[in-house]
């Protein structure tokens, strides 16, 4: 219990760099060196068309553009309340009705349902939990809430101007003062339990959606209420118990090269298999599909294998661009508007982080380009920035050691 108090103390004095995250947004800087590159510096050419567009970017825009506040935007949104139609699971289990929601909450929980959720799972369908289980807690739990409609109002602050965030920071502090006050998870209860692990999990895609570096401390978070319940098993049996475990998992393994080369190497090796149960589990509910998701583990698998070829060999191995053109002929091999290409911003990340070759690294960038103009979370444009300190520099395949600068959750 002791390592969960020191890590909500530490969160306490923790002072991240939110303004620079909204001044870079503003101003990319013009320090070209090899420690702070440009936003606009990664330019190879003309940037490929992937023909995705942003399906809500419309109405998103608009709202950004013409709307002076978020009660506005509610007030005159026309957005389809998606959450008034959970009425059961897969199983045909009755789910909690939404009722009495005012209006703030139901317009945050239904963006978040059209705009947050399908981005976390490889298959956006009725088996969504992000949606189905996460959402309905919501509305039963404050501090699932808190979590819940402070990513949805980050995200759309991304799309308006700088003074609108002070509402939306104080949700995100407050759910992070929820959290601390149930720090001894020994006393709650299996659900209760669940509802903290989930707002974790939540604001871990917060910070994803705005690329602040509280990632680290929130990840600690995580692992430290882990280890305070016993592991995974202390969470139980059930549904959410398992989707819980499942996103863990993924979590887990993707954030483990951008907190420290030696976390990385360690985590790869002995989770990395773990991280495929969410493709195993739309495997199974897609069968039809599962030729697209071997692709897609294949793909994730070629990143781990670059990762640890370089965080263990670094520049005792010689650089060759098999590995690289291998990955890149598997992710062309996806046509556009191929279910769960959109996950893949992790993996082609690693990918290009490896990559010399100009054709490369135009490819790479341009794909995460296209991620971004189309989900609009601004940790991709961290990762392009990292890209670019990466490739600026003169290569020496010591690159791992550089993800965790940032301390940005690239997923």
């Amino acid at each position: 219990m002791s390592a969960l108090k020191d890590v909500y103390i530490a969160t306490e004095r923790h002072q991240s760099v939110r303004s620079d995250v909204q001044t870079k947004r503003k101003n990319p800087g013009s320090d070209t060196s090899c420690n702070h590159m440009p936003r606009n510096a990664y330019s190879y050419g003309p940037t490929r068309n992937y023909g995705h567009e942003r399906e809500n970017s419309r109405a998103i825009d608009g709202a950004a553009d013409s709307l002076a506040d978020l009660e506005t935007i509610v007030e005159s949104s026309k957005c389809t309340n998606s959450l008034l139609n959970l009425s059961s699971d897969a199983s045909g289990s009755p789910l909690l009705m939404l009722e009495a929601l005012n209006p703030r909450e139901e317009f945050l929980l239904s963006y978040f349902s059209e705009n947050i959720a399908p981005e976390m799972v490889v298959m956006d369908d009725i088996h969504n939990g992000w949606r189905y289980l996460i959402l309905p807690i919501a509305y039963t739990d404050e501090l699932v809430m808190k979590a819940v409609t402070a990513v949805s109002t980050f995200h759309i602050s991304n799309k308006t101007i700088d003074q609108k965030l002070s509402k939306t920071e104080r949700l995100y502090e407050q759910a992070i003062s929820g959290l601390k006050s149930r720090a001894a998870l020994s006393q709650y209860n299996e659900q209760d339990r669940h509802f903290v692990f989930l707002t974790i999990i939540i604001l871990l895609v917060g910070v994803m959606v705005n690329g602040y570096s509280d990632f680290p401390i929130l990840f600690s978070i995580l692992q430290a209420g882990l280890q305070a319940i016993g592991g995974e098993a202390g969470l139980g049996k059930g549904e959410l118990a398992r989707f819980l475990v499942r996103q863990i998992r993924k979590l887990r393994v993707y954030a483990a090269p951008l907190l420290s080369p030696e976390t990385g190497v360690y985590t790869i090796l002995t989770h990395s298999q773990q991280s495929f149960d969410c493709l195993h589990h739309n495997s199974g509910l897609h069968p039809d599909l599962s030729s697209t998701f071997d692709l897609i583990a294949n793909l994730r698998q070629q990143a781990y294998d670059i990762y640890l070829h370089r965080a263990l060999l670094q520049s005792h191995s010689a650089w060759h661009s098999g590995q690289i053109e291998q990955f890149k002929l598997t992710l062309e091999s996806l046509p556009e508007g191929t279910p769960g290409i959109h996950s893949l911003v992790w993996p082609t990340f690693i990918a290009a982080s490896d990559s010399r070759l100009p054709e490369h690294r135009q490819f790479f960038q341009q794909f995460l380009e296209a991620q971004y103009l189309r989900n609009g979370f601004v940790n991709i444009l961290s990762a392009l920035q990292l890209l670019q300190r990466i490739w600026t520099c003169e290569y020496d395949g010591t690159w791992p050691a550089l993800l965790p600068e940032p301390k940005v959750f690239i997923m």
